[in-house]
């Protein structure tokens, strides 16, 4: 009688099992500096958005709506499907911050910041110890 045997079938299940409990943490770790990337790209449009600010009024927006407001930065980017919130934390003639914070929605959480200098800092984390840094 041809087929296998169910002690076989259950080998092969337990096998296929562990092999897709090792590579899911890092699939969801992939899906994540995608996320991440998206949003240092996001933060990068504000970068350029205050510059050009900068050189109309000598000084950096101080909210998101105020760059939307003169038509530097769409609504649609701020408001893009993500699972960030964007946000300028501070701004005066000479310094900004600019945020993206993690949604509540999902294990992971933090925060990306970029400055004025267009230096990136921050990272994203999960409570399973992985951590996801932006591309600079």
């Amino acid at each position: 009688m041809a087929g296998n045997t169910l002690v076989e079938v259950v080998t092969v299940a337990v096998l296929v099992g562990i092999a897709v409990s090792s590579v899911l943490p890092r699939f969801h770790s992939a899906v994540e500096t995608t996320r991440v990337d998206r949003a240092t790209a996001i933060l990068r449009s504000i970068e350029r958005a205050q510059r050009m600010f900068w050189i109309e009024e000598q000084r950096y927006a101080t909210s998101l709506g105020e760059l939307e407001g003169i038509g530097l930065i769409d609504s649609g980017v701020v408001e893009a499907d993500t699972p960030f919130s964007f946000r300028i934390a501070t701004a005066d003639a000479t310094t900004y911050i600019a945020e993206a914070e993690r949604d509540d929605t999902s294990p992971w959480f933090g925060m990306i910041s970029l400055d004025q200098d267009g230096d990136v800092t921050g990272s994203i984390s999960n409570e399973e110890g992985y951590s996801v840094r932006p591309v600079y």
